[in-house]
């Protein structure tokens, strides 16, 4: 009898160990649960952040609106207000730079004496040439600044003044039975990259091209070759 309880105890052992073998086995031939849950989420996070980088950017709504094109010298009295108030705005910053000894008045005391000449004339321009090319480009900045985030929209204190803005302009058509109008079709607004590149072409053409500068205003609607560039129109208000 002890006997066959001592045989019944060994292939019980044996039964089960043989058992615990093949689970080990399986589990190293196939991965966790866990595992696989793990690589199925790197693959999804992959695949998500793949698209995202191959979606578009989502575009502006394009609208048509009416309006009245503003004549030639409405937007040059504009411009000169908007020069009068950089010019003011320049002043302030020179004498800033003088104060922090960033530039010496005293390299341009030799053009007022009697003995100035063409050559000294050309060595104080290109004393401050890089002086204006700062100015020009802050000014491009803030001019691009109001077009896209100003109160109204599109508006400089010239144009708001006088006015008139700038909007954007995919396609311009006259209007029928209205001469004084046209159909402009374009986004809701001007991006800050579309006004930027239309306020630093600006600047640099009336940099060096003035007084030439005036004729770049001679497109269809009073459009400036900027303008184009830029695919704005100034409008009235």
């Amino acid at each position: 009898m002890a006997q066959q309880q001592m045989m019944a105890s060994f292939w019980t052992n044996t039964f089960l160990q043989q058992q615990q073998t093949a689970m080990l086995m399986q589990q190293q031939q196939s991965p966790s649960p866990f595992l696989q849950r793990g690589q199925t989420i790197r693959l999804n996070l992959t695949r998500i952040f793949r698209t995202a980088r191959a979606t578009p950017n989502i575009p502006q709504t394009i609208i048509v609106q009416q309006f009245e094109i503003p004549s030639f010298f409405r937007r040059i009295a504009a411009e000169a207000i908007d020069s009068v108030i950089m010019f003011i705005f320049k002043f302030f910053l020179v004498y800033t730079l003088v104060r922090a000894d960033l530039i010496e008045l005293d390299t341009f005391d030799s053009i007022l004496t009697a003995n100035a000449d063409l050559q000294t004339l050309i060595d104080v321009t290109q004393g401050l040439f890089s002086v204006e090319l700062l100015f020009k480009l802050v000014t491009a900045i803030i001019e691009a600044l109001c077009i896209t985030f100003g109160v109204p929209v599109g508006c400089t204190p010239g144009k708001r003044l006088l006015g008139i803005k700038v909007i954007s302009c995919l396609d311009v058509q006259p209007v029928t039975g209205s001469p004084d109008r046209v159909a402009i079709t374009g986004f809701a607004y001007v991006d800050f990259k579309r006004a930027l590149l239309r306020s630093v072409l600006k600047n640099m053409v009336i940099m060096f091209l003035f007084p030439l500068s005036t004729a770049f205003y001679m497109f269809n609607y009073n459009r400036a070759i900027y303008d184009l560039a830029a695919k704005t129109i100034v409008v009235r208000m």
